[in-house]
């Protein structure tokens, strides 16, 4: 799985002017958020929205959303989560 730095870092590639403080707060608030979720699979949840954001980078398409809890967490602090990321 890639770690939040290796994100911050492929999306910088194509888009110098990424904010990669704000990916890696992302990555570590969806990381917090998906916490102790697992997959059928076993494997924890995570590893789905963060493979989602790498493909999304790898096709150079805007990332912001995919490493973002889901809607079991809170609304609240998504939302406000979301504005923040947004600016």
């Amino acid at each position: 799985m890639l770690t939040a730095e290796a994100l911050a870092e492929l999306v910088s590639d194509y888009n110098p002017k990424s904010n990669s403080v704000k990916i890696i707060e992302a990555y570590k608030y969806g990381q917090i958020k998906h916490e102790g979720q697992f997959r059928k699979s076993g494997e924890p949840y995570f590893t789905h929205p963060v493979s989602v954001a790498e493909i999304l980078a790898e096709q150079r398409i805007l990332l912001k959303i995919p490493v973002l809890p889901n809607k079991k967490s809170p609304s609240f602090f998504r939302t406000r989560y979301l504005n923040w990321l947004m600016g």
